[in-house]
This record gives C-alpha cells, sequence and structure tokens, in this order.
C-alpha cells in the first residue's frame, strides 16, 4: 500500500477513499510484479485516479524512468493524485478531463492501464458529474462507464 499519511478525512470529502476494491487491485498489481517488469513499460496510464493510490503504487513498483500519468474527471481528484505521488516519489502528471477526452491522445502508446471504474449501479441522474459521484455511478447495470470506454480501447 503506498504512503497515504497526508491525506486527511477533508480530503475524501469529494475522492473517492481506497476501499476493498482498491486494497484487491493493489494485491492483483503486486501478484503481477514479475510480469510488469518483464514488459518493462515506458508509458503507464490511470483512468479515474481518485486519490492515486493505484499509480502511486504502480510507480514505487516500477521505478522513477517511467512517465506515471492520471486522468481523472475530478479536479479534486487529480490534485490528491499528485499529491499522493510526491508523497511516494512517483512524479504523476494528472490531466483534469473525462476518460473519453483525457486519454484519447494516448490510445496505442500506453504500455499499462490501469482500470478500477465506478461500478455501483445507480440512476441514470447520477452520471455524468464532475464530483465524488463519478468515482462510483456505474449506471442501472454498473457497467456503464466500462460500455462507453472499451470500444475506444486500441489494443496493439
Amino acid at each position: 500500500m503506498p504512503d497515504m499519511s497526508h491525506l486527511l478525512s477533508r480530503h475524501y470529502e469529494n475522492v473517492y477513499e481506497p476501499a476493498e476494491d482498491t486494497y484487491l487491485f493493489l494485491d492483483a498489481l503486486l501478484d503481477e510484479k514479475p510480469l510488469l517488469l518483464s514488459l518493462d513499460p515506458k508509458i503507464c496510464l490511470e483512468l479515474g485516479s481518485g486519490s492515486g493510490c493505484l499509480i502511486s503504487y504502480l510507480g514505487s513498483m516500477l521505478g522513477s524512468d517511467r512517465l506515471y500519468m492520471a486522468v481523472d474527471i475530478n479536479k479534486d481528484a487529480c490534485e490528491t493524485t499528485i499529491a499522493t505521488g510526491k508523497q511516494n516519489g512517483v512524479d504523476v502528471d494528472c490531466v483534469c478531463s473525462d476518460l473519453f477526452n483525457g486519454f484519447v491522445p494516448y490510445r496505442g502508446l500506453v504500455d499499462v492501464m490501469l482500470f478500477n471504474p465506478p461500478y455501483v449501479p445507480t440512476d441514470e441522474d447520477e452520471l455524468g458529474r464532475t464530483d465524488i459521484y463519478a468515482a462510483w455511478a456505474g449506471g442501472i447495470d454498473g457497467v456503464h462507464t466500462l460500455n462507453l470506454l472499451i470500444p475506444k480501447l486500441k489494443v496493439n
């Protein structure tokens, strides 16, 4: 787990606090560390970075000789992601944008992409927000964001 001690309860008023889903993702990254190192990725991107926990952990695992970027629609999440990277010695650039415009210039260039998508089933009126609701609002079936994202991915 990256060092998150710089964040106070007020930071989590508008930024998703790492929880069980985040911890499972961290465990998966640790399990895949040998593979990730063997791939020698140069560009790593997290979509919907929230607190910056995942991209900072990846950066601490892989080292500073890579480019770490993040995209989040929530400006508070972008600021928090950058701060978490700094707290953990990882230089993270974060773009405040929706997933579909913020990462398009990097399609086909990213070696490792992380995404812990919003998956909580919610009413449609919770979609499209730029506050903390964006962190969990998955639409009626919980996969709204994934259904929009997957067709836009280009896999080499």
